[in-house]
């Protein structure tokens, strides 16, 4: 579970699915994954992500370098909204479960609405 605040989707909740490669490019991980994120009135948005965590000097602590794409949602971003953004931050894997902060910022746009 997941939660933040978005200009356009005002204080929302989340869900992810995460799918690390520990393999491909050490000391990298890369991952793809999706995700759904839930405004309070109940409008939604939802996409895929991908990208890479890199090490810090301290260790278990990751940079993150990420773009996510919105290509659906409920409400106002229903079908056909789409969007982009990109994600920084980081990820902490000495806490339990990890924790992490991820900055944003982007564009969604839905029918009838200007580009936000």
């Amino acid at each position: 579970m997941n939660f933040g605040n978005a200009n356009q989707l005002g204080a929302f909740t989340g869900t992810a699915e995460f799918y690390p490669n520990f393999c491909e490019d050490p000391p990298n991980i890369t991952y793809t994954g999706t995700f759904d994120w839930f405004a309070a009135n109940g409008d939604e948005i939802s996409g895929t992500f991908a990208g890479y965590l890199s090490p810090t000097g301290t260790p278990g602590l990751y940079d993150n370098h990420e773009t996510a794409e919105v290509t659906g949602g409920i409400g106002r971003f229903a079908p056909p909204t789409t969007g982009h953004f990109e994600l920084g931050g980081q990820i902490d894997f000495t806490t339990d479960p990890p924790s992490f902060v991820l900055p944003w910022e982007g564009i969604i746009s839905s029918v009838g609405s200007k580009q936000h």
